[in-house]
């Protein structure tokens, strides 16, 4: 039965993946089902909550989740639902709203300096961006205006914000446009054809071993049909993503130098179906793993430091996560799920 819980909450990540992957990701499902290993003994983290009401913890199915820098709130975004939700630093509940908004079209929400909060809409007759006040209250619609062709299709499915710009990321294309909060046009990257470049460039080395040749060839192949899997921004605006289908996460300085790192397994530290991804303010880096029901935790370097979650019926594990939000502050980590299980809280501690 718990496996057929967790198939029904991959069955949308895995749709994503080729054939001749799916022998691979169900063999590692059923080597580490029942496996749940400590973490490490340098950087670790406890499992606090889940953000709650007063009847307990709220439900949703693969929420977006996003923290108010300074003042403790985290903004959650129940699409099924189609509402805004507001908690404070104990993760209780103090708003809901946007019954009039048609969330249930939205796709992600970022919060900016203020408060203030952007929610992205996928490209439709109207706008695609909504921005509300602290307080969820509207304050203006907005189309995107000034893309260059190149660009072109956009459908946006991530947003982030950052010292006043929103970035948007297309999860199929893997483009990312900055715009300004009103969405005009301010700047443009292509992540699918800087991975694509960094292949090539990684096949002109003659010191390569055909095997390796022919590896990175199908790496070719596959980036075709690659798409993201998670995107954000950090405070130093280097970009963050994943890609499910290679197995890898990135980091794209504020200068355009590309770095991946990842290797596919069910051992700690590897990576099965990687979905959202976050940095906090030294440079670490949060991945949530849908597959193998992990939060992973790298340094700035992409060493591996620990990992935390596991699949199970206990409050401290986690089903299918995938959104996550880094409070640098207080070193917490929400992370949303599947199963209606919520948003759970834990508290990280960073050698």
């Amino acid at each position: 039965m718990k496996f057929l819980i967790l198939a029904q909450g991959l069955l949308k990540t895995l749709s994503m993946l080729k054939t001749n992957l799916y022998i691979t990701i169900f063999t590692a499902l059923f080597l580490t089902g029942s496996i749940a290993q400590p973490v490490g003994a340098a950087t670790q983290a406890s499992y606090l909550y889940r953000l709650s009401d007063f009847s307990g913890p709220v439900p949703s199915l693969w929420a977006k989740v996003d923290v108010s820098k300074g003042d403790d709130e985290v903004y959650t975004l129940n699409i099924n639902k189609g509402l805004m939700q507001i908690f404070n630093g104990t993760a209780m509940q103090v708003q809901g709203s946007g019954e009039g908004y048609g969330l249930a079209s939205a796709t992600d929400l970022a919060v900016g300096e203020e408060g203030e909060v952007f929610v992205l809409f996928g490209r439709r007759t109207g706008h695609e961006l909504l921005h509300l006040d602290f307080r969820c209250a509207p304050l203006g619609e907005y189309g995107l205006t000034g893309i260059p062709a190149e660009y072109l299709p956009f459908e946006a499915t991530f947003i982030d914000y950052r010292e006043g710009s929103l970035y948007l990321a297309d999860s199929q294309s893997m483009r990312v446009l900055e715009v300004s909060p009103q969405g005009e046009f301010r700047s443009g990257f292509d992540l699918k054809a800087a991975l694509q470049g960094g292949t090539r460039e990684a096949l002109n080395d003659p010191a390569l071993t055909e095997a390796k040749r022919e590896r990175i060839r199908k790496e070719m192949e596959n980036l075709d049909s690659a798409g993201l899997g998670g995107f954000s921004v950090d405070e130093r605006t280097n970009m963050y993503f994943t890609v499910p289908t290679l197995f890898i996460a990135c980091r794209v300085s504020a200068d355009g130098k590309l770095e991946s790192f990842g290797t596919s397994g069910g051992a700690r530290g590897k990576f099965g179906v990687v979905a959202g991804i976050e940095s906090d303010e030294s440079g670490n880096i949060y991945i949530a793993d849908r597959l193998r029901c992990v939060v992973l935790i790298f340094d700035r370097d992409f060493n591996f430091q620990t990992e935390f979650g596991y699949r199970g019926p206990s409050r401290h594990n986690l089903v299918v996560p995938d959104d996550l939000a880094v409070d640098a502050g207080s070193g917490k980590v929400y992370v949303s799920q599947a199963a209606n299980l919520g948003i759970s809280v834990f508290q990280v501690h960073l050698k």
